[in-house]
């Protein structure tokens, strides 16, 4: 005989019950002495910087937030509070996190952008790559997954992306699923006009 325990809100009971059998991995404050920090750093309270981490020049860290080991964090980059970032995250200067902002292994924030101009010099034609001048500022209470995954311009994500896989489209989904969907689209508004074709004939 097996005994249930039946709750109104079981993902809720979930949260008061896991962290009493699996302990999180604790973390000692202080700055490894493998690490580096750049000048004019500011590190908050209790902030953990793992062995090979590199802080850069006037970066933010927020209070108790744990830099994983050979993460980079770029010079003038803002970290809310309580942030966490596993090891081999990159954060490309001046880029903004906000509080409580979780960031998984081999995550980039602020990444240049993919664009070129195409025009004619000297009689021939060269690609010549965009400056990406801009940066990324995420919100409070963000997790970003899924190492070496990738997400199509435009893309509306509403949920995980596995890890090595590429989505796009909105909803977000699998890239080849997104264009079988895309190509349906197109062939549907063809069948809409034959339909309404053969309609026309019918009432003629």
């Amino acid at each position: 005989m097996r005994a249930r325990i039946v709750v109104a809100k079981p993902h809720e009971a979930m949260l008061a019950l896991i962290p009493h059998f699996y302990r999180p991995v604790p973390r000692t404050p202080g700055v490894h002495a493998a690490a580096v920090v750049g000048p004019e750093a500011v590190l908050g309270r209790d902030v953990c910087i793992e062995a090979g981490a590199v802080i850069g020049a006037r970066a933010q860290i927020g209070d108790r937030c744990w830099i994983g080991a050979n993460t980079v964090v770029g010079e003038g980059v803002r970290i809310g509070d309580d942030g966490q970032l596993y090891p081999q995250v990159t954060v490309y200067p001046h880029c903004e996190l906000g509080k409580r902002v979780t960031l998984h292994a081999g995550v980039r924030i602020g990444s240049d952008g993919f664009g070129y101009v195409s025009r004619k010099v000297d009689g021939r034609f060269v690609h010549e790559k965009i400056p990406h001048v801009g940066r990324a500022i995420v919100g409070d209470d963000v997790e970003i997954l899924g190492a070496g995954a990738k997400v199509g311009a435009q893309a509306g994500v509403i949920s995980d992306v596995p890890a090595g896989e590429s989505w796009s489209g909105y909803p977000a989904r699998p890239h080849k699923e997104s264009l079988r969907a895309s190509a349906a689209l197109f062939k549907l508004a063809g069948m809409l006009k034959k339909i309404e074709r053969l309609l026309d004939k019918a009432d003629a």
